[in-house]
C-alpha cells in the first residue's frame, strides 16, 4: 500500500507544477531593448513582445523567460519568471552598465583588426572597446587574418577586462 501513496503524492506535485500561473508584467531597461518570451510549456517556441518600455502586459506565466536583446549594442539577457501569484502584476527594471575590452593580440598586428558582434561592427583591436556587461560572442575579423576569429569573453560592469588572443596570419604562398 505505501508505494501507491508515494505515487499518487508523485502525480498530485507534478500536476500542480504544471499548472500555469498567469501574470502581468511591466518592464522598463535602459537602454531599450527588443523583448521575447519563452514559453514554460513550449521551450522550443520564441513569441515576440515588442520594444521596452511596456506597462501591464498578459499573458505570460511562471516559468516563461524573457529573453532581453539590443543587437546593435551587443547586449543579451534573460530574465527567468520563476514566481507569482496569479494575476500578479510584476514590476522589473534593468538597467546596464558597460565595461571596457582591452585586446592583445600574439603575435602583435601592424594594421588594426576589427571585432564585430551579431553582424554589427562595435571596435578595433587596437583601442579599448566599450561593451555592455554579460557574456559576449564576438568575432575578431581583418585581411591579415587567415579566417575570422570567434571568441567569447563575459565584461563586468565599471571594469577593465584584458583578454590575450594567439591569431593566426593569413596563408603564405608557398615557395
Amino acid at each position: 500500500m505505501r508505494p501507491l501513496v508515494l505515487v499518487l503524492l508523485a502525480s498530485a506535485s507534478t500536476a500542480a507544477a504544471q499548472a500555469r500561473v498567469p501574470i502581468f508584467l511591466s518592464l522598463r531597461t535602459e537602454p531599450r531593448m527588443q523583448v521575447s518570451v519563452i514559453p514554460a510549456d513550449a521551450p522550443g517556441k520564441r513569441v515576440p513582445l515588442g520594444e521596452t518600455p511596456f506597462d501591464r502586459v498578459p499573458g505570460l506565466f511562471v516559468g516563461d523567460t524573457l529573453v532581453l536583446q539590443n543587437e546593435g549594442l551587443c547586449l543579451t539577457d534573460e530574465l527567468p519568471l520563476l514566481y507569482g501569484e496569479p494575476g500578479e502584476h510584476k514590476i522589473v527594471e534593468r538597467v546596464y552598465r558597460q565595461g571596457i575590452l582591452k585586446l592583445t593580440l600574439r603575435p602583435t598586428h601592424p594594421r588594426s583588426l576589427f571585432l564585430f558582434c551579431s553582424g554589427f561592427r562595435v571596435g578595433a583591436s587596437n583601442l579599448p572597446v566599450l561593451l555592455y556587461e554579460g557574456a559576449h560572442r564576438l568575432e575578431l575579423r581583418g585581411d591579415s587574418l587567415k579566417a575570422p576569429m570567434p571568441f567569447e569573453v563575459k565584461i563586468e560592469k565599471d571594469k577593465v577586462t584584458t583578454l590575450s588572443l594567439a591569431v593566426e596570419g593569413p596563408a603564405r604562398p608557398a615557395k
